[in-house]
C-alpha cells in the first residue's frame, strides 16, 4: 500500500491522542495524494476500472470469499483462457462480486506483527488502484486492499466486471448496458 499503509492505520487508531492526531494529519495528506494519483491515472482506465476506483466504496464490507481460477490446459489446446479472480463482498443488504481478469497471480501478505484488531470475519478497510503502463500492451492495473485482519491483498488485473444485487430480494436481474 503506497498511501494507506497498515502502519499508518495502526497509528491512526492509536490510544495515544498525540500519535493519533499526527496520523490523522498524515491520513488526510494521503487522501489528497491518492486523489491526485487517481486523477493522473484515470486517462489509462476504462469505464469499469474508473467506476471501481472513483465511485465505489467497499469500506467495512465483509469479505465473503476470494477465489482465483487459473486453468492449466494441455499445450495442444488452441487457446489459453484468461485467469480470473472473484471477490464477493457483503454489506448494507447488498452482495457485490468483483470479477478480475488477471495478468498474474494474486498476492496476499501476512498481517503486520501483533496486529491488534480482530482476525474474525474479515472486512475491507481501504484500497488503492494503480496503473502500470507498457507501450506494447494495454494498461495493467493493481488493486491493493487493506483487510481488517491486517493482510494486504494485491490483485494484478487487465479488466474488472462488477456485479451487485440485493440480499433481501435476489431476483433475477438482466442488465444490458448500451454503449453511448
Amino acid at each position: 500500500m503506497k498511501f494507506f499503509s497498515p502502519e499508518l492505520y495502526l497509528r491512526y487508531n492509536s490510544l495515544d491522542d498525540a500519535e493519533a492526531d499526527r496520523a490523522d494529519e498524515e491520513w488526510e495528506r494521503a487522501l489528497r495524494e491518492y486523489r491526485d494519483h487517481l486523477a493522473r491515472c484515470s486517462k489509462d482506465m476504462n469505464d469499469r476500472v474508473k467506476d471501481l476506483a472513483e465511485n465505489l466504496s467497499f469500506h467495512d464490507a465483509e469479505l465473503l470469499s476470494i477465489q482465483e481460477d487459473r486453468t492449466d490446459l494441455p499445450m495442444a489446446f488452441p487457446f489459453s483462457p484468461i485467469p480470473v479472480a472473484t471477490i464477493s463482498l457483503g454489506g448494507n443488504g447488498t452482495i457485490t462480486n468483483l470479477v478480475y481478469f488477471l495478468w498474474s497471480e494474486i498476492e496476499l501478505t501476512r498481517p503486520v506483527q501483533d496486529w491488534p484488531f480482530s482476525k474474525l470475519r474479515t472486512h475491507w478497510l481501504y484500497d488503492e488502484l494503480d496503473v502500470e503502463r507498457h507501450p506494447a500492451f494495454l494498461p495493467r492495473y493493481w488493486h491493493t486492499i487493506l483487510c481488517s485482519d491486517g493482510r494486504i491483498l494485491s490483485i494484478p488485473f487487465f479488466d474488472v466486471v462488477i456485479q451487485s444485487f440485493s440480499q433481501q430480494s435476489p431476483e433475477t436481474a438482466i442488465i444490458v448496458k448500451k454503449r453511448a
